[in-house]
């Protein structure tokens, strides 16, 4: 983290300043390597169709499409092509 203060010349004290917090991780419990977890690929494609399913859902429940502005951007297309 950097020390924001030595440019200004305003030193403040330093005793026993810690800038960022740290946690020790036995407060949590010891890490083990019995504890990590293996997706297949399997897994990971019924994950990806899930979270595309509902990311989906409010295009497919919209009766219209979102074709307000079409003209506009279709005049301006052809500007643009014109030009």
């Amino acid at each position: 983290m950097t020390d924001v203060s030595e440019p200004l010349r305003a030193y403040a004290a330093k005793r026993n300043a810690q800038s960022v917090p740290t946690v020790s991780w036995r407060a949590f419990g010891a890490r083990r390597s019995e504890y990590t977890i293996d997706f297949t690929g399997r897994q990971i494609a019924m994950v990806f169709v899930a979270l595309a399913a509902i990311t989906s859902i409010p295009i497919v429940l919209n009766p219209w499409p979102p074709l307000s502005d079409y003209i506009n951007h279709l005049s301006l297309m052809y500007v643009i092509n014109v030009i």
